[in-house]
């Protein structure tokens, strides 16, 4: 969450309404707190949502250089060495997290495999803001997995506490830079902090994680990381019972190659629909196709590469975010 005035200098435009520009904090602790799709507001009001950035934010409060695309005005930022400008996250400019913090995940062990639930120690760098923390809130690990606290004890975080997986792929939480962060009413962004922009790519959507049930249905994120020539790989599967229809939204990636587009699918009496809409390639990614069908009881989205053969290469990453109409 962020929500701080900041000075603007040295605004530059790199076209398709996209500006570079040096952001000042005047609230230095809050600086560290910049995400992708933060809002910076001029001191006339023009809006650009922030893209990306130079160095860490954390350092921000000496000035960064930040890309910014222009949301009501495609307008150079105004200049403004006076702190007449806001930076903030959208529908939160108000509301401070209870629990949010960077820190570093240490130890890590298999407590319960069937419970997708890990033994682990970590450090914060905000100790008395992790003092706070209870069962339920949440940590991102550094490539962007995201873990549920599942026991703490009194101590807190000075002996080991447990985790469970919200998306269950049975991958364990990954040692390094980390987030600890209490959901709230927002749900246009997922408070990690300090993460790298590798874990951009898992989180994908970050509104999908702040929600009431990290458990349920709706809003889950699937993913196939690694999808090979010649094969076809299930990525997401629901089953009819809990919804009418779908819409997934997704990005396929494969080096400098990569796709983004939405398929919305209905069913009735095992019965389903599909159909996808497509954005241009960047670079070539017409060896990837997906598909949707039933199996049994379940709709499945699936992702099938061309053979060697056929021009087929490996390693593609297929990553969904899924809207169910209940």
């Amino acid at each position: 969450m962020l929500s701080t005035s900041v000075a603007i200098t040295g605004p530059t435009s790199v076209g398709s309404s996209q500006y570079t520009a040096n952001l000042y904090f005047s609230n230095s602790t809050r600086a560290k707190f910049l995400n992708i799709s933060d809002i910076v507001r001029d001191s006339t009001g023009n809006e650009y949502e922030v893209v990306t950035w130079v160095a860490y934010p954390t350092d921000f409060s000496s000035g960064g250089s930040v890309t910014l695309l222009a949301i009501t005005s495609d307008v150079l930022p105004v200049v403004d060495g006076g702190y007449n400008s806001t930076c903030y996250t959208p529908n939160q400019k108000s509301v401070t997290p209870v629990v949010q913090t960077k820190g570093t995940i240490g130890s890590i062990a298999l407590y319960s495999g069937q419970n997708y639930e890990y033994s682990m120690s970590a450090s914060w760098d905000n100790s008395a803001n992790a003092a706070l923390a209870e069962v339920g809130d949440i940590i991102s690990d550094n490539v962007g997995h995201v873990y549920r606290i599942t026991y703490l004890d009194a101590t807190k975080f000075s002996t080991t506490f447990r985790v469970t997986e919200v998306d269950k792929t049975a991958t364990a939480p990954t040692a390094g830079v980390a987030s600890l962060f209490r959901p709230t009413s927002n749900k246009s962004m997922s408070q990690c902090v300090g993460l790298s922009t590798t874990a951009m790519l898992t989180l994908f959507n970050r509104d999908s994680f702040i929600v009431d049930d990290y458990t349920v249905e709706n809003g889950k994120i699937a993913s196939n990381l690694d999808i090979d020539s010649g094969e076809t790989e299930e990525v997401d599967r629901i089953a009819m019972s809990t919804g009418y229809a779908v819409k997934w939204q997704y990005v396929v990636v494969n080096g400098d190659n990569s796709r983004t587009g939405t398929i919305n699918a209905s069913w009735v009496n095992n019965q389903v629909v599909a159909e996808a809409v497509e954005s241009q390639d960047v670079g070539d990614t017409s060896g990837i196709t997906l598909s949707v069908a039933a199996d049994g009881t379940d709709v499945v989205l699936s992702a099938s590469v061309a053979t060697a053969e056929n021009g087929g290469i490996d390693d593609w990453k297929v990553v969904a975010r899924r809207e169910l109409v209940v």
